[in-house]
């Protein structure tokens, strides 16, 4: 018998469909008061709105009774590309769930789909749904299988945007259960729901690239099997933050709300629960609920600054039919005092969203965070002519807001819309080109914007995020021109490039009139990105009066995700004003540098309001840290941490300075902070704006009698804000240094110098004292370092440096790498009668050869092999010898002769039974350059 084909008229189809599952007996199980064979129509309270579960004995056909084959078909006049009629869904015995049959989507090349029948499932216009279905496939590598679903009118009808589609899924060799959510209430005229079973090809659900000039993979074999597809009713759960905006400031106690439709009556608890940025339950509360149009609010247990995700969870009779989530901000109160004037505009907020109700939310949003800057998106994608003249009295609105007065207001053309994109014939990214024709062209687009905006703003960003690049500037006489044209209407346009982070700003020297750039490190590219184009840009030769923004993005809003990205984004906040100290440590600001943050929120689901992303909170926490304050010193002397100094720009500044500090890779038990950081009790403050309890000096007794002080402070990944610390003691002690922390693993003596300088305004005198870098063995004997003077006596008047010499010398078998030097300091005369301790930081490496060393068990796990892997940097060749060293094992030799210039070796060393008899021990590996005399060592830990 030829399969049964899709039937072109309506009532045919449906007809059809009666007679079958009359006949055969459909596969779709009834709910309460359903008719037999047919799904649950919706005079029936049933949560359960239909059960496929494709058994259906007596059907005589190869297809369940409720659905067809939609495939392209010539012969009955059905053109569906990329779905070709050569694709069958059918039964199947040979898998199956449940029961003895499911449903085979088999694909030769091409897609497949199964689709139900219209009008098989009545529906209610304003209640939600859910479709399930098992799956497992066998065979794929590109295709994917998917489910989409779409509402129908009364005469079986697609309704224009009421379709969804699940997300694309590689099946496996087992079962699993996938679903789409299908929400009501938006197509009034909805009668009917409408299901695909879908196995399709990368050309179907993935986005082309190049066009029509796109090569997709495909698979040309390969099958998903189906079974138990249940449609089931959901009620309808919306939870939203009282405030819009998700920021609420303490210490008020943030709140939702919750409204709770439901169709099928049937009781049900509420369970409310708030999780932190690590995910832990922080509160959980539990409530009978009925069904409401009127919210019910709630108030979730919070008692820390930072960052929440609410869930609403929807119970019956034990078992969760559906949530909700939402996301809110618990950020500092507000301070009393404002942000100094060089901070004007420093911090901003960026948005490249359209809708009214979401830009409507910025100036309440700029208030809360402390951000007085703002960019908002001009052009977007969708933008018509049409749209142009109200899109433009937002922006407006948004600028003249009354809540908030905005510093350095600017607009952003970042895509081209479509409708010039398709008359001019350009990417969507090249917003020069589209500008180029002039207002002839590009005018009803954006003349009402910049009449409206340009009133405010005078900046405009030109380009895409990441950016342009070099290309960008290949038409600087447009740039020129296009800064003409917009003069027409604003006054003094100030043009600025959207810049990728991966080129240099050479090319901006170019003299076309450009205001400064604009670069987005893309989130999870690491923390040095920012830094980087911080000193690139100071590098370039570009004039002074152009400027840099930084616009920082979030991460996908998950928990865990959002979480670093928040780390992130203080970390890269810290590092670039660390740029600006080794610039010109004397200049508060060596370049026009501000920040902003891009869209850290997302619009929230059948409500006007949005979710905050983990980043919003951490921006806000760091403006108060930063705010007035730059990066003084840096006092990273613990390997693997970094440490900044901040200071206040304003001498009247009452909060004083800060430590900030994270560890980057040093092991947990190393990332503390010892330092002395005056005799007050000092405060850590998170990312989040949480104070830890007062951290108190610890003071150790020395020989002299004299106890010197320090403060013990643990760091992790996260940076941490050390508050009221004695700033000139910081600077003090952050003074004491090396003039070269590098020292060559040759025989010295090495001179250096440790250079000191005096912050406070009356002279000081007194005795340094400088301790082994390694501690002395039990016995008291020394480890082989020899310091010559070990104590000097100096003296330093108000603001002056002074150098104090000194020789080191170190034992040939001293291991290579960092290594701090404490240096203690007892004043005589001064603002301090406490010893203090500081260190410095030394390197011991050998210029031009690299050494690395790892252990190797064997395959029984009797046998141990050291591997060390040694790279000649210089510009001749070298004669190296290797040493291998173990407790209870012969010394091992290894020649490298006349190794070239940047090239490499490998060689192994064995130690037999080493496994067991060097388990805890460490195993000694020596690089020597005879040439030179220098030797450098490295030792293995044998876990």
């Amino acid at each position: 018998m030829r399969p049964l084909r899709p039937i072109l008229l309506f009532s045919l189809l449906l007809a059809a469909s009666a007679q079958i599952a009359a006949a055969a007996g459909s596969s779709a199980q009834p709910s309460e008061q359903a008719q037999p064979g047919s799904p649950a129509r919706p005079g029936s309270p049933a949560r359960v709105v239909a059960v496929y579960d494709f058994e259906e004995p007596a059907n005589p056909f190869d297809v369940p009774a409720d659905f067809f084959r939609a495939q392209s078909d010539p012969a009955a006049g059905i053109d569906r590309p990329g779905f070709p009629v050569f694709n069958e869904a059918a039964f199947d015995t040979a898998h199956a769930r449940s029961g003895e049959r499911s449903v085979r989507l088999p694909i030769v090349r091409g897609s497949v789909c199964l689709r139900l029948l219209p009008g098989a499932v009545p529906i209610f216009a304003d209640a939600d749904y859910s479709v399930s279905v098992a799956v497992r496939g066998t065979g794929l590598t590109h295709a994917r299988f998917r489910l989409r679903a779409r509402l129908l009118d009364e005469a079986g009808r697609a309704i224009d945007g009421a379709e969804r589609a699940g997300q694309p899924v590689l099946p496996g060799d087992q079962w699993e259960t996938h679903s789409l959510s299908v929400p009501g209430g938006r197509h009034p005229q909805a009668a009917f729901l409408q299901v695909d079973a879908e196995l399709v090809q990368p050309e179907i659900y993935q986005t082309p690239t190049l066009d029509e000039h796109q090569v997709w993979p495909e698979d040309f074999s390969g099958a998903a099997w189906i079974d138990d597809l249940i449609i089931t009713q959901l009620p309808r759960v919306v939870l939203e933050p009282d405030e819009p905006t998700g920021l609420f400031l303490a210490p008020d106690r943030p709140r939702v709300r919750l409204t709770v439709r439901d169709l099928v009556g049937d009781r049900l608890t509420m369970n409310l629960i708030t999780r932190d940025h690590r995910g832990r339950v922080v509160d959980r509360q539990s409530s009978p609920i009925r069904s409401s149009p009127i919210p019910t609010a709630w108030s979730p247990r919070v008692d820390r600054l930072g960052w929440y995700r609410v869930t609403a969870e929807l119970v019956s009779d034990g078992t969760r039919l559906t949530s909700a989530d939402c996301t809110l901000v618990v950020l500092p109160p507000l301070p009393e005092t404002a942000a100094s004037r060089g901070d004007r505009g420093r911090f901003g907020l960026a948005t490249a969203a359209s809708e009214p109700a979401l830009l409507g939310l910025l100036p309440t949003m700029g208030r809360s965070l402390r951000t007085d800057g703002i960019t908002l998106g001009a052009w977007y994608e969708q933008l018509t002519a049409d749209q142009v003249t109200q899109h433009a009295a937002t922006l407006g609105r948004v600028l003249r807001s009354t809540e908030q007065t905005w510093s350095r207001p600017a607009a952003t053309l970042a895509r081209v819309p479509a409708v010039l994109r398709s008359e001019l014939i350009v990417d969507p990214d090249d917003i020069i080109a589209a500008l180029a024709p002039g207002p002839d062209v590009w005018g009803p687009l954006l003349e009402d914007t910049l009449e409206s905006v340009g009133e405010v703003a005078q900046r405009w960003r030109l380009g895409p995020t990441p950016g342009l690049g070099p290309l960008g500037l290949a038409r600087s006489d447009a740039l020129a021109d296009i800064r003409d044209q917009f003069a027409s209407v604003v006054p003094g346009p100030l043009i600025e490039l959207a810049w990728s982070p991966v080129y240099g700003f050479g090319p901006l020297e170019t003299p076309n009139r450009i205001a400064g750039a604009a670069v987005a490190p893309p989130a999870g590219s690491g923390d040095a990105q920012a830094r980087d184009a911080v000193e690139r840009f100071i590098a370039a030769p570009i004039p002074e009066d152009r400027g840099l923004v930084l616009s920082f993005g979030s991460a996908a809003a998950d928990v865990f995700a959002g979480t670093g990205a928040a780390g992130e984004l203080v970390r890269r906040l810290v590092e670039a004003e660390a740029a600006l100290l080794q610039d010109n440590p004397e200049r508060d600001l060596p370049i026009n540098l501000r920040y902003e943050l891009l869209d850290p929120w997302a619009p929230l689901a059948k409500t006007d309001a949005v979710a905050p992303h983990p980043t919003l909170s951490a921006w806000r926490a760091t403006i108060d840290r930063l705010e007035g304050r730059r990066v003084a010193a840096d006092l990273g002397f613990v390997p693997g941490t970094r440490v900044y100094l901040l200071t206040p720009t304003d001498d009247d500044d009452t909060r004083g300075g800060a430590l900030v500090a994270w560890n980057v890779r040093a092991q947990p038990e190393d990332a503390v902070i010892r330092l002395n950081l005056g005799d007050r009790a000092v405060t850590a403050v998170d990312i989040w704006g949480n104070r830890s309890d007062p951290i108190e000096p610890i003071r150790e007794f020395v020989d002299s009698g004299r106890p010197i002080v320090t403060h013990r402070i643990e760091l992790g990944t996260d940076p941490v804000f050390i508050e009221n610390i004695d700033v000139e003691l910081t600077q003090f002690v952050a003074s004491i240094r090396l003039d070269n922390p590098i020292i060559q693993a040759t025989p010295g003596p090495h001179g250096r110098l440790i250079e000191l300088t005096n912050p406070w305004p009356v002279a000081i005198d007194g005795d340094m004292i400088i301790i082994e870098p390694a501690e002395r063995l039990a016995n008291g004997r020394s480890t082989g370092w020899d310091i010559t003077p070990r104590v000097r006596r100096f003296a330093a008047g108000p603001g002056e440096t002074i150098t104090i010499p000194l020789e080191l010398s170190f034992s040939r078998v001293e291991p290579s790498g960092r290594k701090p030097l404490l240096i203690d300091v007892a004043l005589n005369s001064g603002p301090l009668q406490d010893r203090i301790r500081a260190a410095s930081q030394m390197n011991i490496e050998l210029e031009g050869i690299e050494l690395d060393v790892r252990p190797i068990q064997s395959s029984d796990n009797e046998d141990l092999a050291v591997e060390v892997y040694v790279a000649n940097t210089t510009e001749a060749p070298l004669d190296l010898t290797l040493i291998a060293a173990a407790r209870g094992f012969a010394r091992q030799n290894a020649t490298v002769p006349e190794l070239p210039p940047g090239s490499s070796v490998v060689r192994r060393f064995l130690f037999r039974g080493g496994v067991r008899s060097l388990a805890g021990q460490t195993v000694f590996i020596g690089v020597e350059d005879p040439a030179r005399g220098g030797r450098l060592n490295e030792t293995v830990q044998i876990d």
